[in-house]
């Protein structure tokens, strides 16, 4: 008997439940959410409530959920809202009404066409003329609003090479990004690189492109007097520095000079090219003998051995 009791109980339990479950859902109003399945950013559009009966005079709210953030409005009167979207991306828009979603949508906020100044970016800044170091001209295309444009953007990359050359190449945007990479000639000089989306050309982009190691080079000393005073000095010069490409180094390139006289006393001096030319001035000897001379380019070439005789003076 109690157990028959105590079913009834549970049965009666449920079913008031079930009862309040039916009366809340048909208090809710039956309406839909009518917009543009897409817009373009910063376009004028309207969202409207539609339904069968009248809406109640409770506040319906318009949530608007993006990668950004969520934002919130409230329907008037009209049951309409007008909004404008900068933020290109998926947005789901949803009706909330007594704390529940009644109705939901879903759009796509498209970005504008490219805007300028167009973001480009080079890296590195130099590389060696040697048929293999290379760099990257990238740009990162953005509209009004800084949304990035759509992909598979076509992106034209134009070069001007040391040659004189001018390269076209093209590429598309990936995930916001399009790029060309730069790989080096075997003439110094500079490259100039220019990017044009959808009609629009950027300020060129300055690559230098300098001289390898140089090759093994000569040198030869002017100037020189034949006395052992320890007092007098003369020149001892390059030649031209150029690297296996016939290219000439950068200015300010450092030759290490190594002088060794007849007492085996080494001295190392420092010089720097200038046009290609690096030039030491050394002082005699102040003992008879010969003075051997030698000079290298770390990581290059190194030069022959030039020997100056000196004599005591009587």
């Amino acid at each position: 008997m109690r157990n028959w009791f105590l079913h009834i109980a549970v049965i009666f339990l449920l079913c008031g439940q079930c009862t309040t479950k039916q009366t809340h859902e048909a208090s809710l109003p039956d309406v839909k959410l009518l917009g543009p399945d897409s817009v373009t950013v910063g376009q004028k559009f309207t969202i409207r409530l539609i339904g069968k009966e009248k809406l109640p005079d409770s506040p319906v709210y318009l949530l608007r959920h993006t990668t950004w953030g969520t934002t919130i409005d409230t329907f008037g009167q009209n049951h309409a809202i007008t909004i404008v979207d900068t933020l290109a991306g998926m947005v789901l828009a949803e009706v909330i009404y007594g704390g529940t979603k009644i109705s939901q949508k879903l759009y796509h906020v498209l970005p504008m066409t490219t805007t300028m100044p167009l973001d480009t970016y080079l890296g590195s800044k130099s590389i060696i003329a040697n048929g293999q170091d290379w760099a990257m001209l990238t740009v990162i295309p953005t509209d009004t609003f800084g949304n990035l444009v759509q992909a598979q953007t076509p992106v034209r990359f134009e070069l001007v090479r040391p040659s004189n050359v001018a390269e076209n190449k093209q590429a598309l945007t990936k995930h916001g990004v399009a790029y060309q990479i730069i790989v080096a000639q075997t003439k110094a000089g500079k490259t100039l690189g220019y990017v044009t989306v959808n009609g629009l050309k950027s300020k060129e982009k300055e690559l230098l492109e300098v001289a390898d190691y140089p090759a093994d080079f000569r040198i030869w000393a002017e100037g020189t007097t034949p006395f052992a005073d320890g007092r007098q000095t003369f020149k001892v010069k390059t030649d031209v520095l150029k690297d296996r490409f016939g290219n000439t180094v950068p200015n300010g390139t450092l030759v290490l000079f190594e002088c060794q006289d007849t007492n085996h006393t080494l001295r190392q001096l420092n010089g720097y090219t200038l046009e290609g030319v690096a030039t030491i001035a050394v002082q005699n000897p102040v003992s008879a003998g010969s003075l051997r001379i030698r000079a290298s380019v770390s990581g290059g070439g190194k030069s022959n051995l030039f020997t100056v005789s000196f004599m005591a003076k009587k």
